[in-house]
């Protein structure tokens, strides 16, 4: 009896079994109609006599989500130590009326507000909440919130300042905006906010400045090559170095040094 239920269990795992139609689904396809009969008569008035049709479509098509008979498509995973397919019914898109499709629609939109709307948003607001503990020394003594309120501000300043002397350390590497967030241990957008409000210069811009003002100062005081100079501060190509150069400087490299030594 044991092998027979390890057996079926077996069979179950490398077999697809749809996942059949959910309650809200059922209540949908056994009532609908009924509702359709009493449309003209209770919500006409207040709906408009054609919305019907299009309530209609996206019933019959969220009755219908998640079946596989109606398309599905084949995933492969590819994790190499599972590699095993699945079906992936595919989706009615009834957004608010079912559930499975209007989830999704709100992570995305959610993923879209957080990656192409709130990062270019110029103002931020940041909520710090003080413990149950300490609330009561706050309700008696207000000027506390002053004292913590300069506080964050130079905890603030302070997280910039490490991570200028950071970016100083690394004036050889290429740094990308999300290393020198998380090295400040804030996010992308709270970093790049607090960076420019200290500095005036968005992260990565100010790294290359950086960058460009220490080329400076080895143009200035050694006899190196531009080519090696450009090699010591991350930039392999000279001639993508030299048009950095001059796009902050003004002038290219070559001038930068004939004018020191005249």
């Amino acid at each position: 009896m044991g092998a027979n239920t390890q057996k079926i269990q077996e069979d179950s795992l490398s077999s697809y079994i749809p996942r059949g139609q959910n309650v809200l689904q059922r209540i949908f396809k056994e009532h609908f109609d009924d509702f359709r009969e009493l449309y003209d008569e209770k919500y006409a008035k207040n709906y408009g006599t054609f919305r019907l049709a299009r309530i209609t479509e996206v019933v019959d098509e969220f009755i219908k989500c998640g079946h596989y008979s109606k398309g599905l498509a084949r995933v492969k995973c590819v994790n190499p130590d599972c590699g095993n397919d699945y079906f992936v019914p595919l989706s009615c898109l009834s957004f608010y009326l079912c559930p499975s499709c209007h989830q999704k629609r709100t992570l995305l939109f959610g993923e879209q507000m957080a990656n192409e709307v709130l990062l270019k948003i110029p103002h931020r607001q940041f909520v710090f909440a003080i413990p149950k503990c300490l609330r009561p020394y706050f309700i008696h003594n207000r000027t506390l919130f002053s004292d913590i309120s300069h506080l964050i501000f130079d905890l603030s300043n302070r997280k910039i300042d490490q991570s200028i002397n950071y970016m100083l350390d690394n004036l050889e590497n290429r740094l990308s905006l999300k290393q020198l967030a998380n090295n400040a241990h804030l996010s992308v957008s709270q970093y790049t906010y607090l960076f420019k409000i200290k500095t005036g210069y968005p992260p990565i811009e100010y790294f290359i400045r950086l960058k460009i003002q220490k080329a400076c100062q080895y143009l200035d005081i050694t006899d190196m090559k531009i080519y090696n100079i450009s090699q010591i501060i991350g930039y392999d190509d000279p001639y993508y170095f030299s048009r950095i150069f001059h796009s902050i400087i003004g002038i290219s490299p070559q001038e930068f040094r004939k004018r020191k030594m005249s």
